[in-house]
């Protein structure tokens, strides 16, 4: 386990393979890019837990975009393979705060992405097996708070809402233009749009 006990600065991804929990503790934890790559991967047999064990909670994975060229650049977390488990924790980055890729998984049981800084894009669920399990918490972003891409190969997703609030700010909460199931038993949904499908 890891449990920071100071603001860090992250000079490049960090790839986690192996199963791992990262307590923020209230710190910091900051990722400057100067592309549109990620803070951490999930990489194969890695199974990430972000937890946040502070009194006030306060614990922030915060990607900052390095350049002034006029394109939105950073995201956060990419689960390229295993698992990503969000308690506790806020997830901010200005172009995307979760990508979960094919055969991949992803459970939010509490923690923010978004807040201050919203992304454009919450969480993305992309491809063959991909899951996503929101629980709890809350997904705050400018354009979709959880979406899917419609594009041939990208569908057979699963996402289910069990709780926890999903915002848009100027769109649909929740983007799903691709085959798969989605399911929705509890949680708000607020948006310009609430669902498209």
């Amino acid at each position: 386990n890891l449990k920071l006990m100071a603001d860090i600065a992250i000079p490049e991804t960090v790839t986690v393979d192996k199963a791992l929990t990262l307590d923020l503790n209230g710190q910091t934890a900051t990722y400057t890019p100067l592309d549109n790559s990620f803070a951490l991967v999930v990489g194969t047999g890695g199974a990430l837990i972000v937890d946040d064990t502070s009194t006030a909670q306060t614990g922030l994975i915060s990607v900052l975009d390095g350049d002034a060229d006029g394109t939105v650049d950073g995201r956060g977390i990419n689960v390229l393979g295993g698992s990503l488990t969000l308690n506790a924790g806020t997830i901010q980055a200005p172009y995307a705060g979760v990508y979960v890729r094919p055969g991949t998984s992803m459970v939010m049981n509490g923690g923010t992405i978004g807040g201050s800084v919203d992304p454009l894009y919450g969480i993305t669920v992309l491809g063959t097996g991909s899951s996503l399990d929101i629980n709890g918490g809350a997904v705050e972003a400018t354009y979709f708070a959880v979406t899917g891409n419609g594009t041939a190969g990208y569908g057979d997703t699963t996402i289910t809402i069990d709780g926890g609030s999903l915002t848009s700010t100027t769109a649909a909460a929740i983007y799903h233009p691709q085959d798969g199931n989605l399911t929705i038993t509890a949680g708000t949904i607020s948006g310009y749009n609430g669902i498209e499908m």
